[in-house]
């Protein structure tokens, strides 16, 4: 499968990417603190993000392991849909609970080979930055995270431009609620572990627990999530995560107006193909206002207007210019 590039669109991924090098009011490599190539973790090909699922109140009774891994919970999982209405961004967010998570040999056995083969380091360029099943982030990021209200984090600009969205349609009669936002690796970690167990504990085999969990959460390092760049929302009426959303005047006056605020609908139905995720009319994902606009105005999905193609085109990768040149 391969797909073609509108030559406008990419001189102004090319711009754009100039401009994210040079921190032009867009984060940068250097914001996020990590060098161009280092490794991203894509989202899991044909399956749902399932930013809903919550942690095990049982998995906390296991013993305490030497080795174990102590990370924050994750305090977007936690929230329900109606718990946030207006948010407001501070740098100085509460300090969230602990959760702890044991990364046996095992447990990396099972995250390694739930990724597709072949998998390569995500492309870490700023707001362009780009994760999937194909390219993999396979440890934290060190981001300028600010509170988003209700335990939720974002990336400091990102956050204060949906801040900005969410009173905006609040003035025009509409109600967005966040429930999801940034996620730590060891967050991923921790639900894909507690997924399989739950699976188990149903009658699964490992093996089997271990495969049917990476259709329903997302497999560490393949969550858009780990960026900070990223959030699910629903609305005052509705609460649900699926394709109803559409039917909300919030969804369509979102899917008008996202772009004026930097943010895409990240997952189309008509994209899955290219994106390997399945519709999530819920998602949105912080590029910059100029990509966003590109974006929506052409109907281009990230891996489109990055001009990545899922047919082994993958030489001549610039990480340097904020877009991705196969050759074409």
């Amino acid at each position: 499968m391969s797909f073609m590039i509108d030559r406008t669109c990419q001189k102004a991924a090319f711009l754009l990417g100039t401009a994210l090098m040079l921190g032009t009011g867009l984060v940068t490599a250097d914001v996020l603190n990590v060098s161009a190539t280092e490794a991203v973790d894509p989202a899991a090909a044909a399956q749902p993000t399932d930013p809903a699922v919550t942690a095990d109140p049982n998995a906390a009774a296991q013993p305490t392991d030497p080795n174990a891994v102590t990370q924050p919970a994750d305090p977007n999982a936690a929230s329900a849909p109606n718990a946030t209405t207006d948010i407001t961004t501070t740098t100085q967010p509460a300090a969230p609970k602990k959760q702890t998570v044991v990364l046996t040999e095992e447990l990396k056995k099972d995250i390694e080979n739930s990724h597709a083969p072949g998998a390569k380091d995500a492309i870490i360029n700023g707001y362009l930055s780009l994760l999937n099943k194909e390219y993999i982030l396979k440890d934290e990021l060190d981001i300028d995270l600010v509170s988003v209200g209700h335990g939720h984090q974002l990336e400091r600009r990102s956050a204060k431009e949906i801040t900005q969205m969410m009173k905006d349609a609040k003035s025009v009669g509409m109600r967005m609620n966040l429930t999801s936002a940034y996620r730590t690796y060891m967050k991923q970690v921790y639900l894909f572990k507690n997924k399989i167990e739950r699976l188990e504990q149903e009658g699964y085999s490992h093996e089997k627990a271990v495969k049917e969990a990476g259709t329903v959460v997302a497999v560490p390092g393949t969550s858009e999530h780990q960026l900070g760049l990223t959030l699910d929302f629903v609305t005052g009426s509705y609460k649900n995560l699926d394709e109803g959303i559409r039917n909300t005047k919030e969804y369509q006056w979102t899917e008008k107006h996202a772009w004026e605020y930097g943010y895409v609908i990240r997952y189309h139905k008509d994209k899955s193909a290219i994106t390997g995720i399945i519709s999530e009319p819920w998602h949105l994902r912080y590029v910059g206002i100029p990509a966003a606009q590109l974006m929506t105005e052409q109907d281009l999905c990230l891996e489109e207007f990055l001009g990545v193609a899922y047919d082994d085109q993958r030489d001549g990768i610039s990480y340097g210019a904020g877009w991705i040149n196969t050759g074409r």
